[in-house]
């Protein structure tokens, strides 16, 4: 992660074996993403906050890029800059971006570095769901992929972290002319 780029804050709570954290998280702003194709995902997401946007304003890039594994695909988020929550972001101007306001909510996570392949992802996931039955918590069913580096950080330095939601948080989809409908959205994809 550059100096240039936020990171999104969270509060530890609590660190079981393992590595694994329970952290709280506060409100966010989430502009997001549905994809088959990483690259293109990230590539529009990144064009929305360099500009391509109603207002053309440039939004700061935060860290992590949280990617949702959900049964009606992949969904990339990138997290907006603390300000957004008591102003309205700009609005995208594609249909494949959906504005989404993430209430506070309690993940666990744990962390690696390397590539997230589906072996390290599958690894990780075991560790994280093992660790969470072991101390008695009882993970919900959204798994997040939380990646902190830039591509071309080497593998070896890269953070990385597998986080699945232990209590209920509430996403809510903004409003706006731009995405009027899921259906619209998940067409543009």
């Amino acid at each position: 992660m550059t100096s240039s780029v936020l990171q999104s804050p969270y509060q530890v709570k609590e660190v079981l074996d393992n590595g694994v954290e329970i952290r709280d998280y506060p409100e966010q702003i989430w502009a997001s993403t549905l994809f088959r194709d990483q690259d293109q995902a990230f590539r529009t997401l990144a064009g929305y906050i360099f500009g391509d946007n109603r207002r053309g304003e440039r939004i700061g890039m935060t860290a992590p890029v949280i990617t949702e594994r959900r049964e009606d695909g992949s969904v990339m988020n990138f997290v907006l800059p603390e300000k957004y929550r008591l102003q309205e972001p700009p609005q995208p101007n594609t249909v494949r971006i959906k504005m989404r306001r993430v209430k506070p909510m309690r993940l666990a996570a744990v962390s690696f570095s390397g590539d997230v392949s589906p072996e390290s992802y599958r690894q990780n996931l075991e560790r994280l769901l093992q660790t969470l039955a072991e101390h008695g918590f009882q993970p919900g069913e959204e798994t997040y992929v939380m990646q902190y580096d830039d591509p071309r950080t080497p593998p070896f330095e890269r953070r990385n972290e597998i986080a699945v939601q232990i209590d209920e948080g509430v996403i809510q989809i903004y409003e706006d002319e731009a995405a009027k409908t899921n259906s619209d959205y998940h067409q543009a994809v």
